[in-house]
């Protein structure tokens, strides 16, 4: 049975894998047709700001896509801390997409406290377990 489960986990997530990049490379055409007609578009070869914003916006979520490739690549060949790791990773490149997307005239104190302590929560997670050695601990068992 534990057989069974495991071939399943191994094919779901060759097929996620594969949809994921199906969806990145589809993501980076289309952000190149955006940049390409927001270059034409008059005043040519200027962009407005908000236009950039959303264009950078673009380009971080590419690079969570990325990371969840990544991800998915550390959890199929091997099932260890680095997944915690890369999770972790993922997450603060997303938390960064959001504050360079955020309009922070919008928002209050708290809402941006509370943004600044999510983004140090997951830094110091990632540094602690960097710090540890748990990826090394891990190898070191397996041999």
């Amino acid at each position: 049975m534990i057989k069974i489960i495991e071939k399943f986990e191994k094919a779901a997530t060759t097929v996620l894998i594969f949809m994921l990049l199906l969806v990145i490379a589809v993501s980076i055409i289309e952000l190149g047709l955006i940049i390409g007609k927001t270059l034409m578009a008059p005043p040519i070869l200027l962009i407005d700001i908000n236009k950039l914003l959303d264009i950078f916006g673009f380009f971080m979520l590419i690079v969570v896509g990325i990371e969840l490739i990544e991800t998915m690549k550390v959890y199929y060949t091997e099932k260890s801390f680095k997944i915690v790791e890369t999770v972790i990773m993922a997450a603060i490149i997303a938390v960064a997409r959001k504050i360079i997307i955020l309009d922070m005239k919008g928002l209050g104190s708290m809402t941006l406290i509370g943004i600044a302590l999510i983004l140090l929560a997951l830094c110091i997670g990632y540094y602690l377990l960097k710090k540890s050695g748990c990826n090394e601990n891990l190898k070191d068992q397996k041999k």
